[in-house]
């Protein structure tokens, strides 16, 4: 079986990336363990933590479709993305297995509002310090102790600033136009010169604010959706509608996560195989 790996900087965009393999892609979500390849089995209550300790913690979450594989796993921020990379690279070595090979890894970070340096550009440089790896970025390769791997980094959004929110703000305009139209309303009114203090405890610059109020806005509109569940359970349950796969496609960043997710897992898999 042929395995492969998909690194997302949060829990927002892990929930998105999931909801696309199951509802558009034709993933299942493994649920018992003796169902799973021997590799993705040893991984299962043994995944290494910061400290080493042996706990089913910070686990990835295990995918199948036909003869593949996938597990998706949360860095839990950017800074971290590197470092739970090589973790889950020293967990694939420990947990080796000649019936099933680790192929490549998919990673998916926000784009913020770094000027100059792009963060795919600064994930590669943070990549190329970690002890034991060897990157090249020309053929979208990285190796660790032996293990060789295609990688490829997916930025929200493509094009300009901002983060996942801004994607999901868009899908939801297409599922729930007329939640979206109170969730912008809202968000008027926080942003409002009144509540220039809590403003001012997000950042100091007004730009950055902006930028959380997408925050603030997707986090209304969720609760709405799912009042009683993390905002992971909306993105699935109700962003990602497996009816209204045509209306998302109109979004040109919900297209290109698809159709890069697609590619990677279908004609690029295939290639990587031969």
């Amino acid at each position: 079986m042929d395995i492969y790996m998909i690194m997302t900087e949060g829990y927002t965009d892990c929930a998105l990336a999931e909801a696309v393999l199951q509802k558009y892609m034709g993933y299942c979500q493994y649920r018992a363990k003796g169902d799973m390849p021997v590799c993705l089995q040893k991984l299962v209550g043994v995944y290494p933590g910061e400290l080493g300790e042996l706990e089913p913690k910070d686990m990835p979450h295990f995918y199948h479709k036909g003869e593949s594989a996938v597990m998706v796993k949360t860095a839990k921020g950017f800074s971290e993305i590197a470092k739970k990379l090589v973790l889950v690279m020293d967990a694939v070595l420990s947990a080796g297995d000649d019936d099933s090979a680790v192929k490549g890894v998919f990673i998916i970070c926000d784009a913020d509002l770094s000027p100059g340096m792009s963060n795919w550009q600064k994930l590669e440089a943070d990549l190329e310090i970690m002890d034991g790896v060897e990157l090249d970025r020309e053929k979208g390769r990285i190796s660790y102790e032996g293990l060789d791997l295609c990688y490829k980094i997916h930025q929200i959004p493509q094009k300009g600033e901002g983060a996942v929110e801004k994607l999901l703000l868009g899908m939801l305009g297409k599922i729930e136009p007329g939640l979206a139209e109170c969730a912008g309303n809202y968000r008027s009114q926080i942003m409002d010169e009144r509540f220039e203090r809590l403003h001012r405890s997000w950042a100091k610059d007004r730009k950055v604010q902006e930028f959380y109020a997408d925050k603030v806005q997707l986090g209304a509109a969720l609760a709405v959706l799912k009042p009683d569940r993390p905002v992971g359970y909306a993105v699935k349950d109700c962003l990602v509608d497996s009816k209204k796969k045509q209306e998302l496609m109109e979004i040109e960043e919900f297209q290109s996560l698809y159709q890069r997710l697609n590619d990677w897992l279908g004609e690029e898999a295939e290639q990587r195989t031969r």
